[in-house]
């Protein structure tokens, strides 16, 4: 059961044995939506709250019928079910972790402590963030935040029949969840249709805005009201932060690559493996 308890928690499909694991800053709100959508849930999430996270973590996770699904999956252990993993390329989203770090307070602690700096009044630089996390355990579970961890989650150890793993920065992530729809009888998302999908991505992505200042991009201390303007190309072409991504979240190289288990979607020359259109999340 504890891999069901560790944060970000697996949603299970209440019709069909699905399983779908995500993480932070792996375009987890988008595929959240699709989910809530899916289930005819999504109505009740908007009444709850604007955030879909809320619904998930306070209604959601405590419903009778997730309690009986997840009790199903255990004791299966995986056969009959198949996971859906949706991941990104570890480099590209330790950036995105960094500016979701920039934004709130989640690690100010280890940056006060091994840095010296206060982020609220200081910002926080990519190579404060890289130094506060150097030496943390971030393979869950972990007493770091969640959002500064690696992506590999508990439930990928489980047995399951079938995996299928969409990364959103080798695949369009819709065409991808399109796909996985017609291939699981999901059926077909028109997500032109529903704004919430829209109001996403006008709250959730910032400006990709080259760095110009005299000192290096990962020496620059972004402040909380500054990253809505963000040098995310710059960070991410850094061979430092490949080097810091080895360090911190080496657990996930290699391995959350766009595949199917059964060697059905997402094989390399298909239509939908293309570079994802490039966002700052």
């Amino acid at each position: 059961m504890q891999y069901l308890e560790l944060g970000p928690r697996p949603l299970i499909f209440s019709q069909h044995n699905i399983v779908l694991s995500f993480s932070p800053k792996s375009a987890c709100s988008h595929v959240i939506v699709w989910f809530l959508l899916k289930e005819g849930l999504l109505g009740a999430a908007n009444y709850y709250h604007e955030w879909p996270h809320a619904f998930r973590t306070d209604v959601y996770y405590h419903t009778r019928v997730y309690k009986a699904r997840a009790q199903k999956l255990i004791k299966s252990e995986g056969q009959g079910f198949t996971l859906i993993r949706v991941t990104r390329d570890p480099a590209k989203r330790l950036v995105s972790c960094y500016r979701h770090a920039c934004r709130w307070n989640l690690i100010d602690h280890l940056v006060r402590r091994k840095v010296g700096i206060k982020p609220a009044e200081d910002g926080m630089s990519m190579m404060d963030y890289y130094t506060a996390l150097r030496g943390e355990d971030l393979m869950l579970p972990s007493k770091v935040d969640v959002h500064a961890c690696a992506q590999t989650h508990p439930v990928w150890k489980v047995g399951f029949d079938r995996i299928i793993t969409l990364n959103v920065d080798e695949t369009h992530l819709n065409p991808g969840l399109h796909a996985i729809e017609a291939e699981l009888g999901l059926g077909h998302t028109h997500f032109d249709r529903h704004p919430k999908f829209d109001a996403l991505r006008e709250t959730h992505y910032a400006t990709d805005t080259p760095h110009t200042g005299p000192e290096p991009v990962e020496a620059l201390r972004i402040r909380r009201k500054q990253t809505g303007r963000f040098p995310k190309k710059q960070l991410e072409a850094l061979p430092l932060v490949q080097q810091m991504t080895a360090e911190l979240h080496g657990a996930d190289l290699g391995h959350v690559q766009s595949g199917d288990s059964q060697g059905v979607l997402f094989q390399p020359g298909a239509a939908t493996m293309k570079p994802a259109a490039a966002r700052v999340s």
